[in-house]
């Protein structure tokens, strides 16, 4: 989406403009990756403000933000905006993740995978993170502390080449405890799993993830939006949530989940088709709107869930398994109509 980084903005409007005159109707600025962002409209509204005769409309806006269209309704009035553009919610992450189910299935991507399986795990949860975000930087410091890392698989490891862990005040916390914690712990970091290969994003899942899987009895998912205010100008500045791979994999994967995001993304998630998992899991942290307080409260569900003897977590199992292979079902079926792929038929031009 950033073409100012490689190109000058005068090369990009006369490429539009070339494109117009081909007899193209629509220009599509694909953000689609990635949830709203101020600084990226900006760059679509001064583009389109360059075609005053052409509908502003036609400076499509592709986002992964769920509520990017009501979220922009909002923004359009705030600043003004005479000439909104078009905004366009897509399912990429939810469509990407569905697409690695053919990593188990020999490319068949209605062939059921493993059933869930109840039995005994040597793991409580998984809980990777890659960028240091404020919110994965507390809860793991509280892993620390509370010695579930020791209990978990964790990855906390930054992108593994170009940006490896670096513990500076950019990325630690305010919080002196949780800054303590962590450089107490700064020489186990980076945690790796299986990126053996320096992969730089592991966005897809690999043929021997499943081992983390199935050997841990649930996710703690921490999605890339954290807190729930909007701050215009930086990236978490919309109201909306938005869901990345980290919750679609598990939903692939058939593993149960707390999910760390921004307050009402269970209920979201819900709305589109899948289910979460009260009473078996406690998701009065969904309703938290104070930052530290959802996470003391996703901690107090983890080592809750820690405490379980061996028959407590087979019934817990058997409890969770039916909303699981409905979770799976559903990322299988989903009805999606915004995908890239058909965007012109979506808008009409076909």
């Amino acid at each position: 989406m950033r073409p100012w980084i490689h190109r000058s903005f005068l090369d990009v409007v006369d490429d539009i403009r070339r494109a117009f005159a081909e007899g193209k109707t629509h220009i599509v600025l694909n953000n689609w990756a990635e949830t709203m962002n101020g600084e990226w409209l900006a760059y679509g509204h001064r583009l389109s403000n360059q075609f005053p005769d052409v509908p502003a409309d036609r400076f499509i806006y592709l986002t992964s933000g769920i509520d990017a269209e009501q979220d922009y309704q909002e923004y359009t009035k705030k600043f003004k905006i005479k000439r909104p553009l078009k905004i366009l919610a897509t399912n990429l992450w939810e469509n990407f993740v569905r697409e690695q189910i053919k990593v188990f299935t020999n490319n068949n991507i209605y062939k059921q995978t493993n059933f869930y399986q109840v039995g005994l795990r040597n793991k409580l949860c998984l809980f990777l993170n890659r960028n240091p975000r404020p919110h994965r930087i507390e809860l793991l410091a509280h892993f620390f502390d509370n010695f579930l890392i020791w209990r978990s698989h964790v990855s906390f490891a930054g992108n593994f080449r170009s940006e490896p862990w670096k513990l500076t005040n950019s990325v630690l916390p305010a919080d002196s405890k949780v800054r303590t914690i962590i450089q107490k712990n700064a020489l186990k970091l980076p945690i790796v799993l299986n990126m053996k290969d320096g992969t730089e994003n592991p966005i897809t899942i690999k043929s021997d993830d499943d081992q983390y899987f199935n050997t841990s009895y649930f996710s703690l998912v921490t999605e890339t939006l954290w807190q729930q205010e909007a701050s215009y100008g930086i990236w978490e500045e919309f109201n909306g949530h938005f869901f990345s791979e980290k919750i679609f994999k598990p939903i692939l994967m058939k593993h149960p989940f707390i999910l760390a995001s921004r307050p009402g993304s269970l209920a979201k998630l819900r709305s589109l088709g899948y289910r979460s998992f009260s009473p078996h899991i406690d998701e009065t942290y969904d309703t938290i709107h104070d930052p530290k307080a959802r996470i003391q409260a996703i901690i107090s569900e983890v080592k809750r869930l820690g405490e379980f003897s061996d028959q407590e977590w087979i019934q817990w199992q058997k409890n969770v398994k039916e909303i699981v292979e409905h979770n799976y079902i559903t990322l299988l079926f989903r009805y999606k109509p915004h995908n890239y792929e058909d965007l012109a038929a979506h808008l009409g031009l076909q």
